[in-house]
């Protein structure tokens, strides 16, 4: 029998979650955190303290996108680590001009609009990740996950194939080993990237290669009309968040329960003593909300003989617990509920604090404190 440890690193507003197995295996989904350093707190104390050695080895790292919050304690992977592949949402041209624009727009109240406020590893991560990775460390190998675009061609339900050497596609099985595997999946609604390019143009600017010209040269005329054609779009642009399914293959026999959480509530003590399925459905910033990006994921999944619920024992709440990437299919007690949130935050919602508490349920809530730190054992024969 092996044993596989899964922990939520307390890393506040932020994400940094391990899957630890037999044999020196690491597994990372995120590495990121916008909660400020304190007393007892720093995002590089934590990586270190979860990877001390300096030359341990992460055999996969999955990032569900490239915000700052989920990304900026990648550098210090990279330069501590030795890491065999890392798998990323894929963006094209446009998508990395809207994700450098949100940035911009997030941070235009303290900074006028420019991109300064971000390292120039995430900058350089959002417009050429393979390089970025590259510069710090020699032996990684970045693979881009293809989005499944739900506007302009059909869901298959066949199996996805390989596309290139540095890409797969959404739904596409990674096999760790004979009994686990990753199952990785993104959307993208390309229609509202020709919504904004139109809302653009209505503006007079004329491309994509425009918007990124007066971002670079902090051009803020510019970058205020882009940032009013960007409000415009219907539902917001698909900040394109990978999801990433984690867990045995079907037939294996494992399960999981609750090693230590320090802080737990009475309300949730139903969670302790179970035991679980031993999957993991880590969602990011994925719109759960939203019916055609959810029905989706769950046909990806079911493509893969996964189930839903029934093969998943531990769910991430997307975007720290925000209502609106909320499904309320997270109620379901026969999974183990995780928020990973800051304190200075509105995160997470009142309100699903508040659907989880009429139902006699209190999610597991992992701030930067160390004490949050949830560990779920699995095991399998």
């Amino acid at each position: 029998m092996g044993i596989m440890r899964r922990i939520f690193v307390p890393v506040g507003q932020g994400a940094f979650y391990i899957e630890r197995f037999p044999y020196g295996v690491n597994v990372v989904y995120d590495c990121g955190s916008v909660s400020g350093r304190s007393s007892s707190f720093s995002l590089q104390g934590r990586v270190k303290q979860a990877f001390p050695s300096g030359d341990e080895r992460i055999d996969i790292v999955f990032l569900s996108h490239l915000d700052t919050d989920h990304i900026n304690g990648l550098e210090e992977l990279l330069r501590g680590c030795k890491i065999g592949k890392i798998y990323l949402p894929f963006l094209d041209d446009s998508e990395k001009c809207i994700l450098l624009l949100k940035k911009a727009s997030e941070e235009g109240k303290r900074a006028g609009g420019d991109l300064n406020q971000d390292s120039e590893f995430i900058r350089k991560m959002t417009e050429d990740p393979r390089s970025a990775v590259r510069e710090l460390n020699q032996e990684a190998r970045v693979i881009f996950v293809e989005p499944k675009d739900l506007d302009t061609r059909p869901f298959l339900r066949e199996r996805t194939e390989v596309i290139g050497g540095d890409r797969i596609q959404a739904g596409e099985e990674i096999p760790l080993c004979d009994w686990w595997r990753y199952i990785p999946f993104n959307v993208e609604h390309s229609s509202r990237k020709r919504e904004f390019e139109h809302y653009l143009k209505e503006d007079d600017i004329n491309s994509m290669a425009d918007v990124l010209k007066a971002l670079r040269e902090g051009d803020k005329g510019t970058i205020r009309r882009a940032r009013a054609a960007y409000k415009k779009v219907r539902g917001g642009i698909n900040a394109n968040s990978m999801a990433v399914f984690s867990g045995p293959y079907k037939g294996g026999n494992a399960k999981a329960r609750i090693e230590g959480y320090f802080t737990a509530k009475k309300s949730q003590c139903i969670y302790f003593g179970r035991l679980f399925s031993a999957g993991c459905l880590y969602l990011g910033d994925f719109e759960a909300s939203r019916k055609t990006d959810w029905e989706a994921l769950l046909e990806s999944l079911s493509d893969q003989n996964v189930l839903f619920p029934d093969e998943v024992g531990c769910i991430q709440i997307p975007h720290h617990g925000s209502y609106h990437n909320f499904n309320e299919v997270f109620l379901d007690e026969s999974m183990i509920p995780v928020i990973s949130a800051g304190y200075t935050r509105d995160h997470p919602s009142n309100k699903v604090l508040r659907d989880y508490a009429e139902r006699g349920l209190f999610p597991f809530v992992v701030t930067q404190e160390q004490s949050t730190e949830l560990v779920i054992e699995c095991w399998y024969s």
